[in-house]
């Protein structure tokens, strides 16, 4: 089994259980999963394989080590030791030469885009017609605009009837985030060694907790307040007291982010930028496909009131 498809048979479960896929599998659930996991094709040949709890381990000689993500290749595989964090399935992706391009009948659903401009969302459909193949050789018979017309409707109706089937597949991709030791990526090896103290599994052990306050536009005149926390590594800790403080409330995501670039320390995955993708996604996707079942439905009740008389 390859690592993308267990991915996607849990979120097939999640979503089967109306559980939205707005988290990755992260630390200690993917404890669970672990002998599966190494059953894959790209952990299968892993020396061993320990889940990490948080997004900062030590080593055992006191070093401070921040997991890293991958993006997942077909002939990607992992060896020696390894130790995983979190598994994420990407947002659906589609190749811009191939957004919008015959799926079936000569027809094609597009993938939501979004205005640059407005952001508002939209959805092209593209419809191809070759009036020559109903010109009759024998009786000399020639479409008339009103035949094109109505074979262009036929396939439009078919289209939105049979919505699935006529829409165009992106893929997915998944994002592996953990320490490895061997990584082998077709004829590109990279290789590390990791000696971590799974002993410590603390973030206050492994790091320090910068607690800031996070406000969010909910609707005009209203802000809703969100205490959120960030790991920075302990030997860091004195200074960014020194620097910028303690103090939730005169603390900002942007102060924790450039003390960490400052400091030479990894940015890791944008978490909340993840769930707020996959979120706002589903919403649209959701509002657009309501929309264009009504529209469905109107069309075809126009269609039965036209043969009714």
């Amino acid at each position: 089994m390859k690592l993308k498809e267990f991915v996607e048979i849990v979120e097939l479960g999640k979503s089967e259980q109306n559980l939205l896929m707005d988290n990755p599998l992260y630390g200690k659930q993917l404890k669970k999963y672990k002998d599966i996991i190494l059953k894959t094709d790209e952990f299968s040949e892993c020396e061993s394989l320990d889940v990490l709890e948080f997004p900062l381990v030590k080593s055992k000689d006191g070093k401070v080590l921040t997991p890293y993500t991958i993006k997942l290749s077909d002939a990607m595989k992992f060896k020696g030791r390894c130790y995983l964090l979190s598994l994420t399935l990407i947002p659906e992706m589609y190749d811009p030469s191939q957004i919008l391009t015959p799926v079936k009948d000569g027809a094609g659903i597009g993938p939501v885009v979004y205005d640059p401009l407005t952001f508002e969302p939209k959805r092209q459909i593209l419809l191809s017609y070759n009036p020559s193949v109903h010109f009759n050789f024998d009786n000399k018979f020639e479409p008339t605009e009103e035949f094109k017309r109505g074979e262009i409707h036929k396939l439009l109706d078919k289209v939105l009837d049979n919505f699935d089937e006529y829409k165009i597949k992106g893929h997915r991709e998944v994002l592996v985030r953990g320490l490895f030791e061997v990584v082998e990526n077709g004829d590109e090896i990279t290789t590390n060694t990791y000696d971590v103290d799974l002993s410590i599994q603390n973030p206050e052990e492994v790091g320090y907790l910068v607690y800031y306050i996070e406000e969010n536009v909910v609707s005009p005149g209203e802000i809703k307040l969100e205490i959120k926390k960030k790991l920075i590594p302990p030997h860091l800790k004195e200074m960014f007291i020194l620097e910028l403080g303690t103090e939730p409330a005169r603390i900002t995501e942007k102060m924790i982010d450039d003390f960490l670039e400052k400091n030479d320390v990894p940015k890791v995955f944008d978490m909340d930028r993840l769930k707020n993708m996959l979120k706002k996604n589903k919403e649209v996707e959701d509002r657009i496909s309501k929309i264009e079942k009504h529209d469905s439905k109107v069309k075809q009740m126009i269609k039965e009131s036209k043969y009714g008389k």
